[in-house]
């Protein structure tokens, strides 16, 4: 079964186009094609923090502010109902 993907959900987790741009980035970054079944955008730094909660996403596109935050590594968490993606940015 080389190759296989083997799953017993009904509903399984289908791959996106998300774009997140700029990266690295300074004062904030947008996250594009967002598909419209995003339930909630999670930011969390290296430690597992996190840093920005949103939930109810209406929209293709949503940016995203960055002034408060200390330059390191981030990663975005982006959930749906079919839909879990993780993505990383930097701060420098």
């Amino acid at each position: 079964m080389n190759g296989a993907i083997i799953s017993n959900n009904e509903n399984p987790v289908q791959p996106t186009d998300i774009l997140l741009f700029p990266n690295p980035t300074s004062n904030q970054f947008t996250l594009s094609n967002l598909p419209l079944d995003i339930e909630k955008i999670i930011v969390v730094d290296a430690y597992g923090q996190t840093i920005f909660y949103q939930n109810s996403l209406h929209s293709t596109t949503v940016n995203i502010s960055l002034d408060n935050l200390a330059n390191r590594l981030y990663f975005v968490i982006i959930e749906g109902k079919n839909i879990r993606e993780t993505e990383k940015f930097v701060k420098p």
